[in-house]
């Protein structure tokens, strides 16, 4: 269903309820499909978690999630393991890898988006004698595709 056609269900009291599952990662335990992975569902939310962080410890991480940190712990090694995060030895304490930004970077070259708008972009940018700057809003962060111009 459509995301429209769903907020315009939503009673008055439920609306609150709807945006903070929309809005909050740390919410969406419990709301997805069955057919979610488990596993890969609790990897993301520890992700999540880095957001606004640049290290983390266990305990921290399972106050923010919920789980319980053998979960946090199981899941965190893995992650480490494959190079997508770094344990400091000295705090105990991990962060995320600059294999992450690879990754974003990676499909940020290959968004079609971006190749569609080249032309447009340019065009204003010649015309107005300005750069222009093609973005997009992900939860709480405005990030730009491509920047064209003087």
């Amino acid at each position: 269903m459509p995301l429209a056609k769903k907020w315009n269900q939503l009673k008055k009291s439920d609306t609150i309820k709807y945006v903070l599952k929309i809005q909050c990662p740390f919410m969406r335990r419990g709301n997805l499909s069955e057919n979610i992975i488990k596993v890969i569902e609790k990897a993301t939310e520890i992700l999540d978690c880095f957001y606004d962080k640049e290290e983390l410890g266990i305990t921290e991480i399972s106050n923010l999630i919920g789980y319980n940190k053998s979960t946090v712990h199981d899941t965190i090694y893995t992650l480490t393991q494959l190079g997508l995060g770094h344990k400091n030895e000295e705090t105990r304490r991990y962060s995320l890898r600059i294999k992450l930004f690879e990754y974003g970077s990676r499909y940020s070259q290959r968004n079609s988006l971006r190749k569609d708008v080249k032309s447009i972009g340019r065009t204003l940018s010649d015309k107005y004698q300005a750069t222009c700057h093609l973005a997009t809003f992900d939860k709480r962060v405005s990030m730009t595709i491509n920047g064209l111009g003087y």
